[in-house]
């Protein structure tokens, strides 16, 4: 029988709150700018200040078990690049540190290659939240030191990581390492698990909304609770497991106020599978993978309604920059529409609402030489992984995500724009996730349905309509790529035409007629009436604000692993390609 190495020390708790962790004052990419949090790594000593012995690094939200923490070595092959911008660390050889001999893999279907000698180091790591006073720590954390990780772009190039990730955790608050025959095994505390059975937090659970880093909006993570400035209902639960995965039953495009910029009001039926038809769709909300990883039959479906093209050299659909159409659609208050079913008991779908301006990312340095606008649709399921569709971190800008693990119960809602407060609904308002709590009170979610416009306002320009309330061009709704006109509808348009003439032909007679009349009237005098359009003043709407430039890039972590078993014996070096 193995013995078991149960790594952990006692803190004293000073009371169960939710934490708000802080982020970052830098972005990343290369095809974000993606927003990223700070924590700090190492030592293990809780007999006096931890911070002294720690190195600050910014890492993404998102993985499962260890956290993954670049290594100075992994940018060897690319010290000329963009490689390791979110800080390295070097683990010190501590008293109270361990070693594991087994090193970290990637584990397959991951958006990288990965080499060897990736160890792990059961060492400290800790956040800072901007709610409470001090750092809050996980001692003998499950850790990785990323000495080796090459990132695959779609076309084959290849580039270095510029940050890790941080581990969002799993069922399991602890990680089980067997590290050869007769040999005992080492327990480790899963960064977020470690909080909780410290008595740190109040749940096991997280709310992640991932912001905007093009609009200055920062994200919210919250341990042990959610901000409810973050969410508007209503929300769609799901159970948790290994892929965070939900059903996605559509995808639409709509606009939230004002004149549509395209020949249509709203569009439904663009979810289409890769044997071109249409239908739902497992997938699974995935804040390691950068865009929505969706069957390309539907980013193609995307591309026949809006202005972007394949790029045959990079593999990215690109925005077409000078289509007169680009500028009005991202500055507009159109959006990509995604639904989902409704939420245990409930009945209505849930929709949640990406507007285009969040769509307009940028590849960078790392993927390109010079900036490029490129819409973040990608179908990444290879032979061995066929139908791994993901919303990831594109998808987040404007949805929030939550998870009780304990319960393994997940959900996720509609995000607000950044609002006046950069802040979504105004100033954060953090709300405790109680233990026994698979979703959050319902009572404690905003449900104004006018909530999402006004969060909106100043990043986005409605397009005017006409004084009658119709907008200025012919619109219509429609399903997938057809007209969305019926037989009936032409038949009636037919009838109509033939009406209006001759109601054109009258009304051309009778002004004639006046005409000559007020000719033999003395001193008579015709007036030009102003026939200028005049609109509401609710559609001027408010300038739009312009996106900030940076040289981002990023890491991917390995997809969410999670299973009923405690001891994980760690997966096989991954050596093919996924894009990232």
């Amino acid at each position: 029988m193995w013995g078991l190495i149960f790594l952990s020390f006692v803190v004293a708790a000073v009371g169960k709150q939710n934490l708000a962790i802080q982020w970052s004052q830098r972005i990343y990419g290369p095809d974000g700018p993606w927003n990223a949090i700070t924590v700090s790594v190492g030592g293990n000593e809780s007999y006096y200040d931890i911070s002294t012995a720690q190195t600050k690094v910014d890492l993404l939200p998102g993985g499962a078990w260890e956290c993954l923490v670049l290594a100075p070595d992994v940018c060897d092959s690319y010290s000329d690049s963009q490689c390791g911008r979110g800080g390295f660390w070097t683990p010190a050889e501590d008293e109270f540190s361990y070693q594991i001999a087994i090193e970290a893999g990637w584990g397959d279907g991951t958006p990288y290659e990965s080499g060897d000698n990736d160890p792990y180091i059961i060492q400290a790591i800790s956040v800072y939240a901007n709610n409470a006073d001090g750092n809050f720590t996980t001692y003998n954390a499950s850790l990785a030191t990323i000495k080796n990780a090459t990132i695959v772009n779609p076309d084959g190039s290849t580039r270095g990581p510029e940050l890790g990730f941080f581990s969002l955790g799993n069922q399991q608050t602890h990680q089980t390492f067997t590290t050869a025959p007769n040999e005992p095994s080492v327990l480790t505390n899963i960064m977020i698990g470690g909080l909780y059975n410290n008595g740190d937090i109040p749940s096991y659970s997280f709310g992640l909304h991932s912001g905007s880093a093009a609009l200055g909006y920062p994200g919210s993570l919250v341990l042990g609770g959610y901000d409810k400035s973050r969410m508007i209902g209503p929300i769609t639960t799901f159970t948790h497991d290994a892929q965070y995965s939900l059903t996605l039953l559509d995808i639409g495009i709509g606009v939230e106020t004002g004149a549509s910029p395209f020949s249509f009001t709203d569009k439904s039926g663009l979810l289409t599978l890769n044997n071109s038809k249409t239908g739902q769709l497992n997938v699974g909300v995935d804040p390691q993978m950068p865009y929505f990883h969706l069957p390309d039959k539907t980013c193609q479906a995307l591309a026949k309604v809006l202005p972007i093209e394949f790029d045959n050299t990079l593999k990215y659909y690109l925005w077409k920059t000078s289509d007169p159409s680009f500028q009005k659609i991202i500055n507009s208050p159109a959006y990509l529409s995604l639904t989902f079913p409704p939420a245990t008991g409930e009945s209505d779908n849930v929709i949640i609402k990406v507007p285009f301006s969040l769509l307009n990312l940028t590849l960078d340095i790392g993927i390109t030489d010079t900036p490029t606008p490129y819409f973040p649709c990608l179908d990444t399921s290879t032979s061995s992984n066929p139908g791994d569709y993901r919303l990831g971190r594109a998808f987040l800008q404007a949805a929030f995500f939550g998870a009780n693990l304990r319960l393994n119960s997940a959900w996720i809602a509609q995000a607000p724009g950044p609002g006046t407060t950069k802040n979504g609904l105004g100033n954060a308002d953090y709300e405790d996730l109680d233990d026994s709590d698979q979703f959050p009170d319902p009572t404690a979610i905003v449900s104004d349905t006018g909530a999402f416009n006004r969060s909106w306002t100043g990043y986005w320009t409605p397009l005017p309509v006409d004084s009658n309330g119709s907008s200025s061009a012919d619109h219509s709704s429609s399903t997938g790529g057809s007209s969305g006109l019926s037989t009936g509808a032409k038949a009636g348009i037919g009838v109509g035409v033939a009406v209006g003439g001759i109601l054109l032909i009258a009304a051309a007679v009778g002004a004639f007629l006046l005409a000559r009349r007020r000719r033999n009237q003395r001193d008579s005098k015709s007036e030009l009436a102003d026939t200028g359009r005049h609109y509401d003043a609710k559609y001027a709407g408010a300038p739009v604000q312009p996106m900030q430039q940076s040289t981002p890039s990023e890491l991917h972590a390995p997809e969410l692993l999670s299973g009923p078993n405690q001891v994980h014996e760690m997966p096989a070096q991954s050596h093919h390609p996924v894009y990232g």
